[in-house]
């Protein structure tokens, strides 16, 4: 092993994978330190990738040029879209993933990737020195770097939690890591503590499935990455319900959960809340659903997601056994919840480098997110800029209008929540246009200069002239009036007295190109499954036209303000006629911009006004 490096990437969770590959692909001699090399791309809680927005962060992944993707099909057992009874801006692709094979597949890759050493220890000390990063000390010996990505999850002074048992690690059976938190507030670094948690796991041999509902997967079932040329449905889920007489026996539990007697004290996520933080938050409630999924094809495991819970082990037991089909379930693992320290990200800049210390990046739960994609995207914008930063290459900055990963960096660095980030569709202004089936067309040029896509250049020209090239055709063609009444009777439409315009028909909301094509010659050239894909986003280009033209002139404004710069270390207490609160807000995150200024909650439109008069004095 060298003691040096060009970067250094610290933990092996989903940030750490993307953050070591990016850098390693960018041509950076890098290293990659897990406390063990085994435990690398472990899916701690949920064994699946994506779902409602978090699926959109993974295509985004893919169009830039990331690995969790592709990994995520290598080891999918099924695949869904979601949210399909509701408008396109909102489907987002999710898969259930192999345990096992997801880890397996996602090591295979790092040891298969040029200029990246693996190295298995614990990282006592940051070495700093004039705020600039020096490198580590692990296990007594120095190691330097240009640049280093900490990526610490949840192992950060962990600690475990099951009833009134608390047991120090970052996950079970696992080791907390000590020394780093201390190592970096030494430098002026504001931490917290956040909490998370998971369920327990059941044996599905002990499951009586014939009480419960079947979820299947896709038919056909679609992957996730473009590299991909298909996927398949091995397996289904089920679902089933908890009842009064669940939350009757988590409520005498209560007693004991470290969440209400006060063991635990960082704040757990607020749209994935444990089961007694539902029963507790929402009394009125009778049942909250409960999803059996299967943790691998070669396990007899079953994960019980929507029961995440510290609760004592007896109180699991007994409440479990009240739920339709698991009267007789016996428990694999526990329940736990996990505390540990994260970092407030008011303190990065956009590309996730440290304010305080240059060349310390930081990505994952320890910048307060929550989710393996939240982490992945994180890590592949730190890696980026890290190697950009030691190449001289333009450093990477997606905005609220490019992508979800913008959204999600926004909010982390303005809001610095006091609890776990969840991205969302709702918190995107602009999600009609941030699609996940258009993500290659919005990243793939801002991105495609860091060397990090292989054969997709193809891939997205194709794709880009193909759906153009049938935009332009489609607004040139009528369909006849009986061809035209034909499909309209077929779904119920009202009928028409003349031919009509293709585009004109597809507008109407039960008429879609694939109806159409299927019944007229009309797009003939544009059948087969190659082309299913091209069609459906050019049909959601047309229905939304509208929306899409109004988005694009707010997205225009939004660029405007975002172009009016504010002068590095400017003194917003300079500005007298300024709130005491926007004075505070705007010295602690000391945007770079009106428009990031306006966005930073407490700061209100009357002091951007006051700000703006300011700057042009």
């Amino acid at each position: 092993m060298t003691n040096s490096f060009d970067v250094i990437v610290i933990g092996g969770g989903h940030a750490g994978i993307e953050a070591c590959i990016a850098t390693a692909k960018m041509g950076c001699n890098t290293a990659l330190i897990s406390m063990s090399v085994d435990t690398i791309g472990r899916l701690s809680c949920n064994p699946s990738i994506g779902g409602s927005a978090k699926g959109h962060l993974v295509k985004e992944i893919d169009a830039i040029g990331g690995v969790m993707p592709l990994i995520a099909d290598r080891s999918g057992l099924q695949f869904k879209m979601l949210n399909t009874s509701k408008g396109p801006a909102i489907w987002s692709p999710r898969s259930q993933n192999d345990k096992y094979l997801y880890p397996y597949y996602a090591q295979q890759i790092l040891k298969e990737t040029k200029n990246l050493t693996l190295i298995e220890g614990t990282v006592s000390q940051i070495l700093c020195e004039n705020n600039n990063i020096k490198g580590i000390v692990l296990q007594g010996e120095t190691i330097y770097c240009k640049a280093l990505i900490l990526c610490g999850g949840t192992f950060l002074n962990g600690k475990l939690y099951t009833g009134q048992e608390v047991t120090e690690g970052g996950r079970v059976q696992e080791k907390s890591a000590k020394g780093l938190s201390d190592s970096l507030s030494t430098f002026g670094l504001e931490i917290g503590r956040l909490k998370t948690g998971t369920p327990p796991r059941i044996y599905s041999s002990s499951v009586d499935f014939s009480k419960t509902n079947i979820e299947c997967g896709d038919d056909p079932p679609i992957p996730f990455s473009h590299k991909s040329q298909q996927v398949k449905n091995s397996i289904v889920c089920y679902s089933t319900h908890t009842n009064e007489n669940t939350h009757e026996i988590l409520q005498q539990g209560f007693i004991d959960s470290p969440m209400f007697t006060g063991l635990i004290t960082g704040r757990g996520p607020r749209y994935c809340p444990s089961i007694e933080d539902k029963i507790y938050r929402f009394q009125d409630r009778t049942s909250h659903q409960i999803v059996l999924e299967p943790e691998a094809l070669q396990s007899n495991t079953i994960y019980v997601n929507g029961f995440s819970t510290s609760l004592p082990k007896d109180i699991q037991e007994r409440a479990l056994k009240t739920i339709p089909g698991l009267e007789n379930a016996i428990i694999e693992k526990y329940g736990y919840a996990v505390e540990y320290d994260f970092f407030y990200p008011y303190q990065l800049h956009y590309t996730l480098e440290s304010r305080k210390i240059n060349g310390l990046y930081m990505a994952g739960q320890i910048n307060g997110t929550s989710g393996y994609e939240e982490a992945a995207s994180q890590g592949l914008i730190a890696g980026i800029n890290a190697a950009s930063k030691i190449k001289g290459l333009p450093e990477l900055i997606l905005s609220r209008a490019d992508a979800y990963i913008g959204v999600m960096i926004d909010d982390l660095v303005n809001k610095s929540s006091d609890e776990p980030y969840r991205i969302f569709t709702s918190l995107a202004e602009y999600r009609l246009l941030l699609r996940q089936d258009n993500a290659f067309e919005r990243l793939y040029d801002k991105t495609s200069v860091y060397g990090l896509h292989t054969g997709s250049q193809v891939y997205v020209l194709q794709r880009l002239r193909s759906k153009n090239k049938m935009l332009s055709e489609i607004r040139n063609i009528k369909i006849d009036k009986e061809t035209a009444n034909t499909i309209y009777a077929s779904v119920g439409e009202s009928i028409t007295k003349e031919s009509e315009q293709l585009i004109s028909m597809c507008k109407r909301p039960a008429i879609t190109l694939s109806l159409i094509r299927e019944n007229s010659s009309a797009l003939n050239q544009w059948k087969g499954t190659t082309f299913d894909s091209i069609l459906k986003q050019a049909e959601i280009e047309i229905k939304y036209e509208g929306y899409i033209a109004r988005h694009l002139v707010e997205i225009s404004k939004f660029k405007e303000l975002e172009n009016k710069l504010i002068p590095d270390n400017y003194d917003f207490s300079r500005v007298h006629s300024l709130s005491k609160e926007s004075k505070e807000k705007l010295m602690k995150i000391k945007p770079i911009s009106i428009g990031q200024a306006s966005r930073i909650p407490g700061v209100s439109p009357t002091d951007i006004s006051l700000l703006v008069i300011a700057l042009k004095r």
